[in-house]
């Protein structure tokens, strides 16, 4: 009996042991760089989607290399979408654009490319178009498939549900534009070069200078509004008393604000190139400001004192001579002292020195998990467990609550909406899909993509495109 304890022993320590070493070991995700990326053109012409780490499962990666193949033989349009884990501090959009041009993604001359760059742990993504089709999917409507179809989904883990989503709404698009698609434009050669200087232009100093000054006059001016507004929208003791604990350090943050914004408008009007008014200007905006500060912090122990007498009025002697307790033993009822342990409610103690009253006043802690008993009207119901079921064909949730203060037992249920999205994503590729077989069958499609060769499964490359910076950028 003794060397199986023993035995058992020795095997949990070493269970330990393995577990630390694996949460000590483990690393922060690689910064990809341009070389780490495989462009899987090269090896194969029908693959769309470089997942070196695979995000995706297999049949997810065929599916979406089969629909963006499609996507190239219908419109002529190189599709490619890269899923990384980190490109560590380099902006998402200096490398996405370097990556299209690294590739060459397009028709040479028409620049009909397309790249969508996910970086998973870092949770950003970016849409980098070729000229070709800047006038097709704009930035706006790129930024709106990021937000309605991409973000949303990887925010809930469901990655290849998004680009499923994504593929479809762009492949849309492409279809009410396939005419220009088919024919393109020449890239002109002076709009390239006007792509490249205005990634070198500079914005002359004396307009940051006077940007900087009426952004600071606005924040100055906001400053001083919040207070006079919030003190004649209090009129409530309650009122008070919810802004009398942190008075002092809003007054002290508001302080510091219009201080260190100072200092950069100081900056800026030592080394702008300003003419003699720009420098009287700055002479004048400057004494405001400095007035402004006076202002502040007289208007400041105003408002103050405005709170303080508001919130610690005695309802009992009438006097100003209430003061906040910490101690709140046998001041609470049963109730309220499960809502202070589990924190749905703090409670805040005030005595009168004048009259000894004690008053406790609760408040509502937010966010909170926790909901209105109806049977006992505590703040006290919180979920307990959660149960999928299907009624009528239909699948639900049941999410079961219980009170903590007299466990009455409740429950709510509720349409499970992510089988309504699947279906609706189904229904968006099989469109697509449809959409392109039908054109392929009317013969009117050329073979995307000049410099990639035919023949199924043989090496490839891109066509050699063109981007001049355009495109959609997002988080999640």
């Amino acid at each position: 009996m003794f060397m199986l304890l023993r035995r058992h022993s020795l095997i949990l320590l070493l269970s330990f042991l393995l577990s630390c070493l694996n949460l000590f070991g483990q690393d922060e995700p690689k910064a990809f760089t341009l070389s780490d990326i495989p462009n899987v053109q090269l090896g194969d012409s029908t693959r769309f989607v470089s997942d070196p780490l695979h995000y995706l499962s297999g049949d997810e990666l065929r599916s979406l290399d089969k629909t963006l193949h499609d996507i190239r033989l219908t419109y002529n349009v190189d599709f490619a979408i890269v899923l990384v884990s980190s490109i560590g501090d380099e902006p998402i959009e200096d490398f996405s654009f370097e990556l299209f041009r690294s590739w060459g993604l397009g028709q040479k001359g028409k620049d009909t490319g397309l790249l969508l760059l996910v970086v998973l742990e870092q949770k950003r993504l970016r849409f980098e178009t070729g000229y070709g089709l800047e006038g097709i999917i704009p930035d706006a409507f790129l930024g709106q498939v990021i937000r309605n179809d991409l973000a949303p989904n990887f925010k809930r883990g469901s990655t290849a549900l998004g680009l499923y989503l994504a593929i479809g709404r762009i492949a849309k698009r492409f279809e009410a534009n396939k005419e220009e698609l088919l024919l393109g434009a020449e890239a002109r050669p002076h709009q390239r070069r006007g792509a490249d200087n205005d990634r070198e232009q500079r914005v002359p100093s004396s307009a940051i200078f006077y940007f900087y000054s009426f952004f600071l006059l606005f924040i100055y001016i906001s400053i001083l509004y919040r207070l006079y507004t919030t003190k004649q929208n209090v009129k409530r003791q309650r009122d008070a008393r919810r802004l009398f604990p942190n008075v002092d350090k809003s007054l002290s943050r508001g302080r510091a604000i219009a201080l260190v914004l100072l200092l950069p408008y100081l900056f800026f009007s030592l080394t702008s190139e300003l003419s003699a008014n720009g420098y009287a200007f700055a002479i004048a905006l400057f004494t405001v400001l400095g007035l402004y500060q006076i202002v502040l912090y007289y208007y400041g122990k105003r408002y103050k004192k405005y709170i303080e007498d508001l919130a610690m009025h005695c309802p009992n002697c009438g006097q100003v001579s209430l003061e906040m307790t910490p101690n709140l033993e046998g001041k609470l009822t049963k109730q309220e002292q499960v809502e202070y342990e589990i924190k749905s409610k703090t409670f805040t103690c005030y005595h009168c020195t004048h009259c000894a009253h004690d008053e406790v006043v609760p408040e509502l802690v937010k966010p909170s998990k926790y909901t209105l008993c109806s049977k006992c009207k505590t703040l006290a119901v919180a979920p307990v467990g959660r149960k999928s079921f299907r009624y009528e064909g239909a699948r639900y949730i049941r999410t079961e609550y219980k009170c903590l203060y007299c466990g009455n037992d409740s429950h709510k249920d509720s349409r499970d909406k992510r089988e309504d999205v699947e279906n609706l994503a189904q229904g968006l590729l099989m469109g697509a899909l449809l959409g392109s077989s039908m054109g392929r069958g009317r013969g009117g499609f050329t073979s995307g993509g000049g410099g990639f060769s035919g023949g199924g499964f043989s090496g490839g490359s891109w066509g050699g495109g063109f981007s001049g910076g355009g495109g959609a950028s997002g988080s999640w």
